[in-house]
């Protein structure tokens, strides 16, 4: 950033100089305009002194002009000095103007250099970090020869490996897949690396996700805010440099409302349909309606629990007392879970509500993921 201070420094002291110099100009067009500003005050004396001698050759007298002659002799003098002065100051205008001008052009060259001072700083942090990035993938290679020298090893002496069959077994660790995922899908680690480290993330895929890799956490879309910190950083130490800008605000993610469990009461509502992902492309392979009835637990959100049971349509565990229901009239049992462990329904399973026709309200069901 010194180069951006130095540019910085130097534009500080260039508008400096130009406010001074516009400040001079000011003061030396009012000069010029005063040329005049005792002319009228001359023209009051002298016809003050034709008056004077007009009426001592009326009276027959000799005229008293000695004091309004100081005055006059005053006056041109003062007069003189001004048109003197504003001459001074119209030859002194053109002087001052192009200097400012001069002064201009160098302030818009200086302004041309920040912005350069800028790009050049920015990519020079950024050619240092793609060396690091370089060197790193660099150092990638001996760790996926290895995986792929295993995986071939094994491909090679396998027939010592066969069952009592004669089947060859398959190499049971990624091997050769690291290199065709590097070349036709990207940098790809094991899910324990990538956002599925997240139970509720690995919820929503197949089973089989075990054997597969994914992008790293850091590299998956979900990641939002992704260099965020980084760019306040930059954009703070630009601003310190002198460069006034607007901050910038890193991404936070919105606070999650405290959830509590709560029992329908003769209620019906519908969340978001419960997903599952293929492992293999991360596209949903199918959805499952969520939908809890008349004394189902289920956990929503706070706000909504306490507006619904302002209704009387739920009851809060902990807080109300649960009903008894007799073993003949219970309703189907739904599974209340916490939701970091949403339920989920197996595949191709049916849900004894899902003809319900009446109203459905929407619910806050973000913990069991979307």
């Amino acid at each position: 950033m010194k180069a951006i201070q130095k540019v910085v420094s130097q534009i500080t002291a260039k508008e400096a100089t130009l406010e001074r110099l516009r400040a001079e100009l000011e003061s030396t067009r009012a000069a010029a305009n005063g040329a005049d500003q005792f002319a009228p005050k001359l023209e009051e004396l002298r016809l003050e002194r034709r008056d004077i001698l007009a009426r001592a050759l009326i009276a027959k007298k000799a005229p008293n002009t000695a004091t309004l002659d100081a005055q006059l002799q005053s006056v041109e003098a003062q007069h003189a000095l001004a048109q003197e002065s504003a001459q001074a100051a119209r030859d002194a205008i053109d002087i001052i103007a192009n200097a400012i001008e001069i002064e201009e052009t160098d302030l818009e060259k200086l302004r041309g250099d920040l912005k350069s001072a800028i790009t050049t700083e920015l990519v020079d942090r950024h050619n240092a970090a793609q060396e690091r990035y370089a060197k790193i993938v660099d150092e990638l290679e001996e760790s996926a020869a290895e995986m792929a020298a295993c995986g071939r090893a094994f491909d090679h002496i396998r027939y010592l490996l066969r069952d009592e069959t004669g089947l060859m077994p398959s190499f049971p660790a990624h091997g050769l897949k690291v290199l065709d995922e590097l070349r036709n899908k990207g940098l790809r680690v094991p899910h324990g690396h990538s956002m599925l480290a997240d139970p509720r993330v690995a919820e929503e895929y197949m089973p089989s996700y075990v054997d597969h890799w994914f992008a790293p956490k850091w590299l998956d879309e979900r990641n939002l805010g992704f260099a965020d910190k980084h760019v306040a950083k930059i954009v703070d130490e630009i601003n310190k440099a002198g460069v006034h800008t607007y901050g910038f605000t890193p991404y936070q993610a919105p606070e999650e409302e405290p959830q509590v469990r709560v029992r329908l009461v003769k209620f019906t509502i519908q969340g978001a349909p419960r997903i599952t992902r293929d492992p293999e492309t991360g596209k949903v392979a199918w959805s499952e309606p969520v939908v809890f009835g008349d004394g189902d637990d289920c956990w929503i959100s706070e706000s909504l629990a306490r507006k619904l049971r302002s209704q009387f349509k739920v009851l809060i565990h902990g807080e109300d007392r649960m009903p008894v229901l007799q073993p003949a009239n219970a309703p189907a049992v739904v599974e209340a879970i916490h939701p970091d462990k949403p339920r989920r329904m197996t595949p191709g399973s049916s849900d004894p509500r899902a003809g319900y026709s009446g109203t459905f309200h929407s619910m806050d069901l973000s913990a069991y993921g979307d």
